[in-house]
């Protein structure tokens, strides 16, 4: 997995060349632009701190009026991703994620699993002897 900041294609912030790229316009409107990739030796406090800052200066330039795409730019995230490709000198991302699916998966495991764990007839008894429950422990 590798992190990188992505946008949607815009031809107005992108910019095409309009002699031989015209039938390509509608196809990169389709696509994630791979703005910036990080490798791993990248993966310290700077990247940690870029992920932070890059919300802000966000804001900062919506709140400007020197945007000329403003979707495109509202578009800039940070994702995980596997492949990127070039096209037309210029690198695509594809099977990319934003992580919140495997969070999710985890989430529903663990939620499963401590409601389980609390309707459990064993669990309830404990609790009526004792005032509590026993305690929770997440295995996945």
């Amino acid at each position: 997995m590798k992190i990188g900041v992505i946008s949607n294609w815009s031809p107005q912030t992108h910019g095409y060349d309009s002699s031989n790229e015209t039938h390509l316009v509608n196809y990169f409107k389709t696509k994630k632009l791979l703005l910036e990739e990080f490798t791993e030796e990248d993966y310290d406090s700077d990247v940690i701190e870029m992920v932070a800052f890059l919300e802000m200066i966000k804001q900062t330039m919506m709140d400007l009026d020197c945007i000329r795409d403003r979707e495109a730019f509202k578009s800039i995230k940070i994702i995980l991703y596997e492949k990127s490709y070039m096209y037309e000198d210029r690198e695509f991302v594809s099977n990319f994620n934003n992580g919140i699916n495997k969070i999710q998966k985890i989430w529903r495991e663990y939620y499963k699993q401590k409601m389980n764990h609390y309707k459990s007839l064993k669990n309830i008894r404990h609790r009526q002897l004792h005032g509590k429950f026993p305690k929770f422990k997440f295995k996945h």
